[in-house]
C-alpha cells in the first residue's frame, strides 16, 4: 500500500476522477504479500514493478498513466522506467501531487 499521505491523496482523487465521470483504476503493486511463492505467482501472472498509481481510460480512446506524489516524494527507477516505456509507446504519463492539479487536468479535457 502507498505511505498514508500518498494513500490518502489517491483516494481523495479517485472520488474526484470517478464523480467527473472518468473511468479510472489502481493497480496495487505496493500491496505486502507475505511470501515468495505468492509473489512470484502474482509476477508471472502480470505483476510489474513501476507502474503507475492510477490508470485513466476515456472515451476518447487516450488513456492517461497517473503517478501520485507527496510535495517531497520521488520516483524510484523502476517508476522511472515505467514512465519511459509508457512515453516510448505514444500514451500520456502524468505525476501528481495534489487534487488541485488533478481538478486543473479535469477542467482542460475536451468532452
Amino acid at each position: 500500500m502507498p505511505k498514508q499521505s500518498e494513500l490518502l491523496l489517491q483516494i481523495k482523487i479517485v472520488a474526484l476522477l470517478r464523480k467527473s465521470g472518468f473511468l479510472v483504476f489502481s493497480v496495487p503493486n505496493g500491496i505486502f504479500v507475505p511470501n515468495a511463492k505468492t509473489r512470484n505467482d502474482l509476477i508471472k501472472s502480470g505483476l510489474l514493478s513501476g507502474v503507475s498509481d492510477l490508470i485513466i481510460l476515456c472515451s476518447s480512446g487516450k488513456s492517461f498513466f497517473v503517478e501520485l506524489k507527496t510535495d517531497k516524494g520521488v520516483q524510484s527507477e523502476r517508476q522511472k522506467w515505467f514512465e519511459n516505456e509508457i512515453k516510448d509507446l505514444g500514451h500520456t504519463y502524468l505525476i501528481w501531487r495534489s487534487v488541485r492539479e488533478c481538478s486543473a487536468w479535469i477542467n482542460k479535457q475536451k468532452w
